[in-house]
């Protein structure tokens, strides 16, 4: 909740945001999720995306909490789903990407999962993507 409050607040301009620019909210919102060898999540990242118009120089957070950082390229593989994070299947929608993956011989990075978000003001939760990583984008 609070992360929603904060991104209101430095898309809608004013002090939030060292330029006092008004954004529009770009959709979706991904969640970048660091696993242990044993899967577990020890850390996470929630983004989203700064409109083309502000991509080359972007106002800086005046939050701590907040900053701009620009994500290093990776292929991703991409499973679409149309529930919800609490639901049952949820889960099951990185394993069975998994699985598609493996019968082509591809092997994802083991350390990351990412879920990306569409949900739209007073709509609701539209549709989320489960993401795995090629593993090649981390053997550089």
């Amino acid at each position: 909740k609070q992360w929603y409050q904060r991104r209101v607040a430095i898309t809608a301009g004013g002090h939030s945001n060292d330029k006092a620019l008004k954004m529009s909210f770009v959709l979706p919102v991904l969640k970048k999720y660091y696993l242990d060898e044993f899967g577990q999540v020890e850390r996470a990242e929630i983004g989203m995306l700064i409109p083309s118009e502000y991509q080359s120089n972007p106002p800086a957070s005046t939050y701590d909490e907040v900053r701009i950082e620009k994500w290093d390229e990776m292929k991703v593989y991409v499973r679409a789903y149309g529930g919800y994070r609490d639901d049952a299947e949820y889960q099951q929608q990185f394993d069975l990407l998994k699985l598609a993956l493996d019968k082509q011989n591809i092997v994802p990075y083991p350390h990351m999962k990412i879920v990306v978000g569409y949900t739209y003001y007073r709509y609701g939760r539209q549709r989320l993507e489960a993401m795995l990583v090629d593993n090649d984008s981390f053997s550089a």
